[in-house]
């Protein structure tokens, strides 16, 4: 009996294809992965989730030809339902910043344990001032947070965070898109600033959030085939470093893009490329 580890985007007909040539073999599927004392298991309706581990005759075959020639070539077949799976990337990125947020104010409490008790007077005014500093600092798109505020989120009213949240405008527009190919792309940069940076890879696996400083980050993407993405890079960002040499592909810059260091690109000398590049 052999094991298959269900991938991003695939059905039980992809896999049916794949491991024994034809569509004939889910039959082989659906009764190798059936649990009798449950009497439940795998059947023609199920939407396959990444990461199944499945069962199946490994020398069975409805035509081997056909399941070789797919190895060999590197075809991935995939049909499942997640390959046409859409993030809204605005509201993705707000609920995001609100669960961020929440967990901000949440470790400001533990660093000031005496806000705990501010309605009783307890915190002094530097308790109340580097608290305060604290929030407004390392949360992201917030109004900022006064002293008035924190009576509410003392009492547990940490629903106030959440509201405060203003996302930036047009954050539905990528600033950066790249045609890449291959099972690899990475690229590193440093930011300006505290901000948000969403990073859709082209494979239909959730978008990548990142919430950085100015501290050097490295992001790297493995794919599970060796063709043609498109990765859609969204945020409030301007770099102070950025590196894109190990991108794996072409790059669009679709609206400024300001790096007030040092630039690295395979397309350095392209000037209709970096033209949106703004180097200060």
């Amino acid at each position: 009996m052999g094991k298959y580890v269900v991938k991003n985007g695939e059905n039980i007909f992809d896999i049916a294809m794949k491991l024994y040539g034809g569509i004939e073999g889910l039959f082989d599927l659906v009764v190798s992965n059936q649990d009798a004392i449950n009497e439940t298991g795998l059947s023609l309706n199920d939407t396959l989730e990444a990461g199944t581990e499945l069962n199946y005759t490994d020398n069975f075959a409805v035509n081997k030809d056909i399941a070789n020639w797919l190895e060999k070539n590197g075809v991935k077949v995939r049909n499942g339902e997640n390959i046409y799976y859409h993030y809204d990337i605005e509201k993705y990125a707000k609920a995001y910043a609100k669960q961020y947020n929440l967990a901000i104010a949440k470790n400001a409490f533990r660093l000031w344990p005496t806000m705990g008790r501010y309605s009783a007077g307890a915190a002094s005014e530097k308790d109340i001032e580097d608290f305060l500093k604290y929030i407004n600092t390392h949360s992201i798109w917030i109004a900022e947070v006064t002293e008035a505020n924190i009576p509410a989120i003392e009492g547990g009213n940490y629903a106030l965070m959440t509201n405060l949240t203003l996302v930036p405008s047009r954050l539905y527009m990528p600033k950066l898109v790249v045609r890449q190919v291959g099972n690899l792309s990475n690229f590193t940069y440093n930011l300006k600033k505290l901000g948000v940076m969403i990073v859709d890879w082209g494979d239909n696996s959730i978008p990548e959030m990142c919430v950085v400083t100015s501290t050097r980050t490295f992001l790297e993407h493995c794919y599970e085939d060796a063709g043609t993405h498109i990765i859609k890079i969204y945020g409030d960002i301007g770099f102070s470093m950025l590196d894109l040499r190990g991108i794996g592909g072409t790059y669009y810059p679709l609206t400024e893009i300001e790096v007030s260091g040092d630039f690295y690109s395979d397309m350095q000398t392209n000037t209709t490329i970096n033209r949106l590049i703004i180097r200060t």
